[in-house]
Parts: C-alpha cells; sequence; structure tokens
C-alpha cells in the first residue's frame, strides 16, 4: 500500500509489514519498499523466477487492512488506478481544447468509440473489485474474523451492478443519436 502522509509504498503478509527493519530508541522503523513516491497513476506488477507463484491482493479490500504510519491513511495501490473517466467528462474536456467545430460524424463515430472503451474498462474495473470484495469476505470468515465493515460495501456494490445492468451507468456521452 501506499502511505499517503510520508509517500512510501510499503508491503505486508497478513497485516504484518515486510522489508529490513532498524529497532531504534525501542521503536522498530522500516519497512519502507519505496520512498518519496510521487503522486500519479501506479500499476503494480509482480515478476516471477522459474514457475515460481505468489497470491498478492493489492486492495481494495483487506483481509488483514494495513495501517498507515502513526495511525494515517494507507492507500491501496488498487486505488492509484483510477475508475475510468465517463464519456461526458471525456467530451467536454474534448471540446474545451478544440477551437474548431468538429464534424457531427466525426463526433458521434469517436463518442461511440469513446463509450465501447468506458464500458470495457468499467466492466473490469467492477468485476475486480467486486470479486476482490468476494474473496476478502470468504478469507475473513475463513478466519473466523469480523466481515461487518465489508457487508455495506457490498449491499452498495450490488447496487451499482444492479444500476449498470439496467443501462444507468452515467457515462451520458450527451451525443443526441
Amino acid at each position: 500500500w501506499i502511505d499517503l502522509q510520508t509517500n512510501e509504498i510499503r508491503f505486508a503478509r497478513n497485516g504484518k509489514l515486510q522489508g529490513h527493519f532498524i529497532l531504534s530508541r525501542g521503536k522498530k522503523e522500516g519497512g519502507v519498499a519505496f520512498q518519496n513516491v510521487l503522486e500519479g497513476t501506479y500499476y503494480p506488477a509482480i515478476s516471477l523466477y522459474l514457475g515460481g507463484t505468489v497470491r498478492v491482493n493489492f486492495g481494495p479490500h483487506f483481509v488483514y487492512p494495513p495501517r498507515g504510519k502513526n495511525g494515517g491513511k494507507a492507500v491501496p495501490v488498487s486505488q492509484l488506478c483510477p475508475k475510468p473517466t465517463p464519456v461526458s467528462q471525456v467530451l467536454q474536456a474534448l471540446k474545451k481544447a478544440m477551437s474548431k467545430k468538429i464534424d457531427d460524424a466525426i463526433l458521434k463515430a469517436f463518442t461511440a468509440a469513446l463509450q465501447t472503451e468506458f464500458d470495457i474498462r468499467m466492466e473490469s474495473y467492477q468485476k475486480h473489485t467486486q470479486q476482490n470484495l468476494e474473496d476478502v469476505i470468504a478469507a475473513r470468515q475463513k478466519r473466523n474474523m469480523s466481515v461487518a465493515d465489508l457487508e455495506k460495501e457490498k449491499t452498495a456494490s450490488a447496487m451499482v451492478a444492479a444500476t449498470d445492468d439496467a443501462g444507468g451507468n452515467g457515462s451520458g456521452s450527451g451525443v443526441e443519436e
């Protein structure tokens, strides 16, 4: 996860920080993988050698939720990759940036392509989030841990999925058919 207060990326296994630690004045410090992390979009990745396997959870939900340094907010790396931008926002930005009027046929074709891209990305984003939630709930239940903090999110996620299935994904292309 990334600690927004210290701009550090840390790794944990079952809620326990990993890495090199130093004991200084009775206080354990360390466990930092990367320091001075700049704001931006990050795509987590893992490289393995000779058929190795690993199971990772980049978030947004965790069996053992991480805590930031000094009680700060620890943000899952999965949240550094933002939700897809709705088509209406992309088109507004495009119209602001363009000084000339865009041909209607070109705008319509571009809007359709944008909508397809948005739909694919949003479906993938929602599937990942839902699968992560289900996996974490199952893992916590297996360990007899509380899932109360996840139940509200599960209900909200189901409501969003139902809205999207009804055709109300909120993308609003702003172009009349």
